[in-house]
């Protein structure tokens, strides 16, 4: 008996601990440092499928408002192609002269300024409501008013704007 409780508790506590935090990254709160492994193949396997799972919504939320994933979680539908006429807010940004700064920047300061230059705009664009559609070179090509709609959205864009601009 005292080997099947210790055997049970070896299999338990690590699906208890997967089990929590599957709960909190259904409500997106999703750290990558909290790591499950167990003496178990299979408990281990489900331990990298979670860390894998949640890298890749970490990625998927720096493009895509967390609002609206949260959204599509919670109407349990997920994304549907098709589309509805909307009246929407887009903004396009672009460095001026990029073309004339990248010939004159090592590869590793081009890529790291482009870098800082494009998490920087995303940020504000998301942290304003708005969607990031696409990067092209330098350019971010964003718009406000859908997929969730607002009321406000061309405030939301200018107010992005500004920020960008700042």
């Amino acid at each position: 008996i005292a080997i099947i409780v210790v055997l049970s508790r070896r299999i338990l506590r690590p699906l208890a601990l997967i089990s929590q935090d599957m709960a909190r990254i259904q409500r997106l709160e999703i750290d990558e440092s909290v790591q499950h492994s167990s003496f178990f193949y299979e408990i281990d396997m489900i331990g990298s499928a979670v860390a894998s799972m949640k890298h890749g919504l970490k990625a998927f939320s720096k493009f895509v408002p967390l609002t609206l994933v949260k959204q599509l979680i919670a109407s349990k539908t997920g994304a549907e192609l098709g589309g509805e006429k909307r009246r929407l807010t887009m903004m396009f940004s672009d460095i001026e002269g990029f073309t004339t700064i990248s010939e004159s920047m090592q590869t590793e300061a081009l890529i790291q300024h482009i870098s800082e230059y494009l998490d920087g705009l995303t940020t504000i664009i998301l942290n304003q409501g708005g969607t990031v559609d696409k990067y092209i070179g330098d350019a971010i090509m964003s718009f406000w008013g859908a997929p969730i709609p607002d009321a406000d959205h061309e405030a939301h864009a200018c107010r992005a704007a500004l920020l960008c601009v700042r």
